[in-house]
């Protein structure tokens, strides 16, 4: 199967220095509005970073990312329920 979701979020970067930066990002969606959006999906990322040139970083952070559905009940319930998370770098590229 598959899940369209709609989903809200917020982003913000504060700059320490000229290219020292820390970046947090979460949105949550899902909100069960059909049968194919979850039940709730969120997400919430964080990362230090520098901007190396004006069109690459190098940043690192942590992230998590959950996702819930389930349909039926009794002895025909089925769905997913997860979350997953972990530490992360990124190489990032603008134009």
């Amino acid at each position: 199967g598959y899940l369209i979701d709609p989903i809200v979020g917020l982003r913000a970067k504060v700059y320490f220095t000229p290219k020292f930066f820390l970046a947090l990002h979460g949105d949550v969606g899902g909100f069960d509005v059909s049968d194919d959006s979850s039940d709730l999906s969120w997400q919430a990322l964080g990362t230090l970073g520098y901007d190396f040139t004006r069109h690459f970083s190098l940043a690192l952070g942590y992230r998590a990312l959950s996702v819930d559905k389930g349909s039926g009940s009794g002895s025909n319930a089925k769905g997913v329920d997860v979350i997953l998370h972990g530490f992360l770098l990124a190489l990032d590229f603008r134009w």
